[in-house]
Parts: structure tokens; sequence; C-alpha cells
């Protein structure tokens, strides 16, 4: 297939958008306002805990629950794979920090 030199000089690379230049509105804004502070809200001790009763460390806080520590197959002592979640949640929030510029403040 053809292509006139038109169609040529009028194709551009697509490049990624830094998160700054995004800008959420109406009901996208208010689903990442909600997941934002949904991610702001857990409990750093649960989402540590994992890591410090392996390391032999106090682990205060409650457990993090549901399939990460009931799962049917009982790996490391417990659960599917406690802590594994940790980086996802340490990755939002630098992301939504990168969007925001806010440090957490919602």
């Amino acid at each position: 297939m053809k292509t006139s030199k038109n169609n040529q000089a009028s194709r551009t690379a697509l490049a990624q958008l830094p998160f700054g230049a995004v800008q959420l509105n109406g009901l996208q804004g208010e689903q990442f306002r909600a997941a934002q502070r949904f991610l702001l809200d857990l409990s750093t001790d649960a989402m540590l805990k994992p890591y410090r009763e392996r390391a032999g460390l106090p682990a205060p806080g409650n457990d993090i629950g549901g399939w990460y520590d009931n799962f049917p197959t009982n790996w490391f002592g417990r659960g599917f794979a406690p802590g594994h979640c940790l980086g996802q949640w340490i990755s939002a929030l630098a992301r939504s920090h990168a969007i925001t510029g806010d440090g957490g403040q919602i």
C-alpha cells in the first residue's frame, strides 16, 4: 500500500505525557480522588506487617485480611502471598502524587 507525501507528513509519533499534564474532571476526577483517598487511608502497619513478622520485628496493626491471609494454600506460613501488594500501593501513591503534586493532601 502506497501513501502520499501528504499522508506521511501529517503523521506524528505518539509520546507519553507526564502525569502532571493530565487533568481529570467530572466523574473521572471524582473516581480518581476516591481512589486516592482509599490508598491514603490504607494502614501502613497493615501493609508492612507481613514483612515485619518475617523479619522477626514487632508487627503492630491488623492483618490486611481477605485472600491475602485466608487463601487455601498456605505459603510462607500464612495466606497466598502476604505483603505482595506493597509495591503496587507505593507505585499508586507515587503516581497519584505525580498527577496532583499535593503530597497526599486531598
